[in-house]
């Protein structure tokens, strides 16, 4: 199945994403476009102790979502950067 499903990002997402540098906000928007999908396409495995929580490697960064089926949203909570 395509569908694609409507991004929210919270508010300690946008934030974190501001101070990135130009070429890891178009890495992340990139990586972004493609969990829109049913099934999420990319680096995607399931965070432990959660049910619906997952996360996208991108380099160095993680973004940490869920896709909502019920409201048809891809909810992006966090991004982290590992060293």
């Amino acid at each position: 199945m395509n569908t694609l499903l409507e991004i929210v990002i919270t508010s300690s997402a946008a934030k974190s994403v501001k101070s990135l540098g130009l070429n890891d906000k178009k890495r992340i928007y990139n990586a972004i476009k493609k969990l829109c999908f049913i099934p999420p396409r990319g680096d995607v495995k399931k965070l432990k102790g959660y049910d619906k929580i997952m996360r996208c490697r991108v380099g160095n960064w993680r973004i940490i979502f869920e896709q909502n089926m019920s409201a048809n949203e891809l909810i992006i909570f966090n991004y982290r950067h590992l060293i």
